[in-house]
Order: structure tokens, then C-alpha cells, then sequence
């Protein structure tokens, strides 16, 4: 299952991201940009099992690198900062909780 989470991937479709950044309090004007972008998501995986998950939004982009199971520091466009931790369950899918 972890292997198959590496590669690039494209955004196909999103439902109901304008109500979630207007939740979050996004400004409408932001808002109105931020629909149309169609992020692309680079999964990869180093030897020593470090794994990294970049986010390319056409002139803005975001990585974040960490080990399953560790807890990792992140933020998101609104400067919200996240205690992530990525781990993969016994039915082998990735989870992620958000403090």
C-alpha cells in the first residue's frame, strides 16, 4: 500500500471547497482565486523511510517531510499550524490526525 501512494498526483475534481475556505475564514477574494487551482501532489520516499509530500498551487507550494507514526509540524495557507502524524492502519491505509 505505501508504494503505491508514491508518485504524482493531479486534483480531479473538488466538492464544496468554497464553503471550506469560506469556513476556515478565508476572504471571499482569496476564495475566489483558491477554486480554480488544481494543486499537483509529488509522494516520495527516501531509503531511511522519510517520506515527503509537496504540493505545487501554480506559484505557491508547501512541503512537508516526515516519518510514519512521528508527529510533524505543518500549516496551511492561513498560517494555521497542524501536529500531524501519518500512519498506516492494519487495513493498510494511510491516516492522518490533525491536532
Amino acid at each position: 500500500m505505501q508504494s503505491e501512494l508514491i508518485g504524482t498526483w493531479e486534483l480531479e475534481i473538488s466538492e464544496n471547497i468554497n464553503e471550506y475556505f469560506k469556513q476556515l475564514g478565508m476572504a471571499a477574494n482569496r476564495r475566489k482565486v483558491a477554486v480554480t487551482i488544481k494543486p499537483i501532489v509529488v509522494i516520495t520516499k527516501s531509503e531511511d523511510d522519510l517520506w515527503c509530500i509537496a504540493i505545487d498551487m501554480k506559484n505557491k507550494g508547501t512541503e512537508t517531510v516526515f516519518r510514519v507514526g512521528n508527529e510533524v509540524d505543518s500549516s496551511n495557507e492561513l498560517k494555521y499550524v497542524f501536529d500531524i502524524r501519518f500512519y498506516f492502519d492494519s487495513r493498510k491505509r494511510c491516516r492522518v490526525k490533525i491536532k
